[in-house]
């Protein structure tokens, strides 16, 4: 946490650790793993409690927790996995606590964000849900969308040309590349703007794929810590406790150069 090299960090170390569990143990009938979740299938619950302890084992620092499937489902992350006889269906899952509000049909935000998010849940459907379980989620979505204030006709039309596209065979050509352009949005001349700048890349720049990203201005400037004069700065340090050993180190009038942060090494 607070480092941006602490996620790969992470991942290198429980990394390291699945590969010292697969020496020992054999693998589930099925292992899926993101992040910090893992989605696994066994034969029967005591081999499940014999993998759980053989995890829990592998290092002080780890802890793992289970959760059995009820009612022959499990939610995994946002898929609904079923179990039915020798088969899984897949369906998008929604914790209890879902709202159901999205970005406002009213809000003053650009028109294509409101579009996009229609075509990101149209996406995330199609890409999750098992057949006969893909028309009750875009039904799940129409109302989700009209209680949004989104008109109906345009949810529709939206749905439609997004599945159209999903279901068109990809062809295969030169990947261009991507050029992000960032610009504040203040209304439709934003949109104007973007238009004009998006045509003129793509005359001159056919390799490229001009990518508008709109910025808004925070209300409100972000609180910040107070700095502290220098001249009440004495750059020394007092006192450091170990707790390596029994006694205490003291170091008095160690003059050092304004810093940030001293880091220590424990190992």
């Amino acid at each position: 946490m607070g480092s941006p090299l602490g996620p790969a960090l992470a991942n290198i170390f429980v990394g390291h650790q699945e590969q010292k569990l697969f020496n020992v143990v054999n693998r589930p009938l099925a292992y899926f793993w993101y992040v910090d979740d893992t989605f696994t299938v066994f034969n029967n619950e005591d081999d499940c409690k014999a993998f759980l302890s053989h995890l829990n084992s592998l290092h002080p620092s780890l802890r793992f927790t289970h959760e059995k499937e009820s009612n022959h489902s499990l939610p995994f992350l946002d898929v609904l996995a079923e179990r039915r006889d020798s088969e899984f269906s897949t369906s998008v899952y929604r914790k209890p606590t879902f709202t159901g509000l999205y970005l406002h049909w009213n809000s003053f935000s650009l028109h294509k964000r409101k579009i996009n998010l229609i075509f990101t849940l149209v996406h995330r459907a199609f890409m999750i849900c098992s057949k006969g379980k893909l028309d009750p989620e875009l039904d799940r979505i129409l109302s989700i969308l009209l209680e949004n204030g989104y008109p109906e006709n345009l949810i529709k039309s939206t749905i439609k040309r997004k599945l159209q596209q999903l279901n068109l065979n990809l062809v295969h050509t030169v990947k261009k590349c991507s050029v992000y352009l960032h610009i504040p949005w203040i209304g439709n001349i934003s949109m104007k703007f973007e238009k004009q700048i998006t045509s003129a890349v793509k005359r001159c720049f056919f390799s490229v794929e001009p990518r508008i990203v709109f910025t808004t201005r925070q209300l409100l400037p972000a609180t910040k810590k107070d700095v502290l004069p220098s001249h009440h700065q004495n750059n020394v340090i007092y006192q450091f406790v170990c707790h390596c050993w029994s006694h205490v180190s003291t170091m008095s009038k160690l003059h050092l150069q304004p810093m940030t942060a001293l880091p220590f090494l424990i190992s």
